[in-house]
């Protein structure tokens, strides 16, 4: 199912987390992930509205708290609204 973003929103895919723990800390559960502040990702779509100047496949960096993940027939897409796009990174 392809989702067409509008409002100002962004669909982006998140960056695979590429942390390394250190494996003498705290036990914690296998499934526990840390509250990361931001995050980096791709543009996967655009809403036609949206006002900053980002294309499809960009990289991006986010708050990672605003993100909205919504589950869509077994698929998952992540919706953000531009106010909390903070950077788009550049190659280079």
């Amino acid at each position: 199912m392809n989702i067409s973003p509008v409002n100002r929103m962004l669909v982006v895919d998140p960056a695979p987390d590429s942390s390394v723990g250190d494996k003498d800390s705290i036990l914690v559960p296998d499934d526990y992930r840390p509250a990361q502040l931001h995050a980096v990702g791709r543009v996967v779509a655009i809403s036609g509205d949206c006002k900053i100047e980002v294309k499809e496949n960009d990289k991006i960096v986010y708050d990672n708290s605003m993100v909205q993940e919504v589950k869509l027939d077994g698929n998952t897409a992540y919706l953000i609204l531009e106010n909390y796009v903070m950077a788009v990174l550049q190659e280079g």
